[in-house]
């Protein structure tokens, strides 16, 4: 259990963010570590969705109320979500896409692509033409197996009419982040020792290694002008996590020591909050990056900002921190 005085120092760096942050809950947990909320998605001002590991899938709104979808649910994990009109489409293991009817919430369609059934759509973006694009590799990858990764990413028509495209494989490589700015796009690979940022420019032609890092890039995020790098120092995630940038051409890295793989960012204007895979949240102003340990032992995979007053954290354990002032 986390104690107040530790939920207070974290409400104080969240005020920062918030101006005066006054209430911090648990609103769900579970004593179960292997099942975990792994992204959050945006339907609308009040509504938003959480997936998961065994596919859980779940509703919350601004105030913090927690629902659930019901579906046949096959137990495969859901990774990523991206919404298009009325649909959510959500990447999963043994090569699966599903396609939400967000209005309501049903399911649509779910595409199973025979050839990637040993495979995990692991990470998925919506190009502004309309398409999809989703990389990973080998599901036993995600399950921290050992296994030869054949990465791959993919460009697929959101009608799932059978029109997909392979932009880039490699066997020993594993995809683990897509992400976009106006004119480019940008994916992270693993090779169990290094990690390689690749780059279509301007969505044409293929993809091409642009930087190579000596860590493992767990996650890229375009944000203004400049390309953010979350992740950890090796294959040991537990151990030390690092967060970078690609600004000017050139890559900065910043190792966090102890607190495990960063698994996600969020940004608020000059301000920026990291999530560690031990339950640490970090603070950015200016150069430096300052941790509050809630020795909570649980990873915060995904957060965001339901609204001016509040923001919601997931992650392992089913775990939902909700802040609100």
């Amino acid at each position: 259990m986390i104690n107040a005085f530790r939920l207070s120092l974290f409400a104080f760096f969240f005020s920062i963010f918030f101006s005066q942050a006054q209430k911090m809950e648990i609103i769900s947990a579970s004593n179960n570590s292997d099942s975990s909320l792994y992204d959050i998605c945006k339907l609308n001002s009040n509504e938003f969705w959480i997936c998961g590991e065994h596919g859980i899938l779940k509703t919350i709104d601004s105030s913090g109320n927690i629902g659930t979808i019901s579906y046949n649910n096959e137990g495969k994990s859901f990774y990523k979500m991206v919404k298009f009109a009325d649909y959510i489409y959500i990447a999963a293991d043994k090569g699966t896409i599903y396609k939400f009817n967000t209005l309501k919430h049903k399911v649509d369609k779910i595409y199973s692509f025979q050839k990637y059934k040993e495979h995990s759509f692991y990470d998925l973006i919506l190009l502004n033409n309309g398409k999809l694009v989703a990389c990973g590799g080998k599901s036993k990858i995600v399950k921290t197996h050992l296994a030869i990764p054949s990465g791959f990413i993919l460009e697929i028509d959101t009608a799932f009419s059978g029109k997909t495209k392979a932009l880039w494989k490699n066997k020993f490589n594993f995809v683990w982040s897509l992400t976009q700015d106006s004119s480019n796009i940008y994916a992270s690979t693993f090779n169990g020792k290094s990690s390689k940022i690749l780059i279509k420019h301007n969505n044409k032609g293929n993809f091409k290694k642009e930087y190579k890092i000596k860590a493992l890039i767990h996650k890229i995020i375009a944000y203004q002008d400049t390309i953010w790098l979350l992740g950890s120092k090796n294959i040991h995630f537990y151990n030390d996590g690092i967060i970078g940038n690609i600004y000017n051409d050139s890559v900065h890295l910043t190792t966090i020591s102890g607190k495990g793989c960063i698994w996600s960012l969020i940004f608020d204007n000059n301000s920026k909050f990291a999530f560690a895979n031990n339950g640490s949240i970090l603070f950015n102003q200016s150069l430096n990056w300052i941790c509050s340990d809630l020795n909570s032992h649980r990873a915060i995979y995904a957060a965001t900002r339901l609204n001016n007053r509040s923001i919601v954290m997931i992650g392992n354990g089913k775990t939902i921190i909700f802040l609100k002032k």
